[in-house]
């Protein structure tokens, strides 16, 4: 390969990711539009999560760039999505009324009443379950999950670095 070839090639690289991620950018607008427009998921607005933002900001955020990931890894990005958005859903205020040990609890709790409340599959509960590993012991079993727990320590660590 001569270099001029290999600049050509390289030069259409930047047009490629940056069309595929618009084309990714619309899908989830499209996918995650009812589901984050659902009254209950739009309870979380009123609840504090890392300083500042609110817990809808932060599952907003954890599930677009999970399902950007999980997308790139032809993963099943529904799951991801709902579980992303699902994974802090425990509607409470956690700096006024948590139960104590929030950081070790709330990943149950969010099980609990997500599962009361929306009909889920099995990737979408490890998801919620297991998104605070490695401070809850319960391991990952789909890659699904292990997509959202990675996502939603940066977007968490940032959050915090911002706030």
């Amino acid at each position: 390969m001569t270099i001029d070839r290999f600049r050509t090639e390289f030069s259409m690289l930047p047009k490629f990711f940056k069309d595929k991620h618009k084309a990714i950018q619309t899908t989830y607008k499209i996918e995650s539009f009812s589901f984050l427009n659902d009254p209950k998921i739009l309870m979380m607005k009123d609840y504090p999560h890392h300083g500042d933002v609110s817990c809808y900001v932060h599952c907003e955020r954890v599930a677009r760039y999970s399902y950007f990931v999980s997308k790139w890894l032809k993963l099943d990005h529904q799951s991801v999505l709902n579980g992303a958005i699902l994974h802090d859903y425990y509607l409470y205020d956690r700096y006024k009324n948590s139960p104590g040990l929030h950081g070790l609890k709330h990943s149950k709790i969010a099980l609990f009443k997500a599962t009361e409340d929306f009909d889920l599959n099995i990737i979408e509960k490890d998801i919620i379950r297991t998104h605070m590993f490695p401070l809850t012991p319960t391991i990952p079993k789909y890659k699904e999950s292990l997509v959202v727990l990675c996502v939603d320590k940066v977007v968490a660590t940032l959050e915090y670095l911002k706030g």
